[in-house]
């Protein structure tokens, strides 16, 4: 019936848009390491850890600004516990 089909059409958008905010993420995160690889050098893997475990975009975005600016490892990691 029409509706059904409504219903699944639905279904088939929410999950199109889940699937483009995971998207989203992902690329936020890999954006953000590399900002961070570039700023301090070698990023170590408890960062890249705690950072995959975001999923939040504004806390993404806030913490790629703090990449960008950060000095050393341990200023940015105080960041992200702030994050956390």
């Amino acid at each position: 019936s029409l509706r059904v089909k409504l219903q699944m059409y639905d279904v088939f958008e929410i999950a199109v848009e889940k699937g483009m905010e995971k998207g989203m993420e992902k690329a936020r995160r890999e954006m953000l390491l590399e900002a961070l690889s570039e700023t301090i050098g070698f990023v170590p893997p408890s960062i890249i850890d705690s950072v995959n475990k975001i999923s939040r975009t504004d806390v993404l975005s806030g913490l790629f600004k703090q990449a960008i600016k950060c000095q050393n490892v341990d200023q940015f990691q105080k960041s992200l516990q702030m994050a956390m």
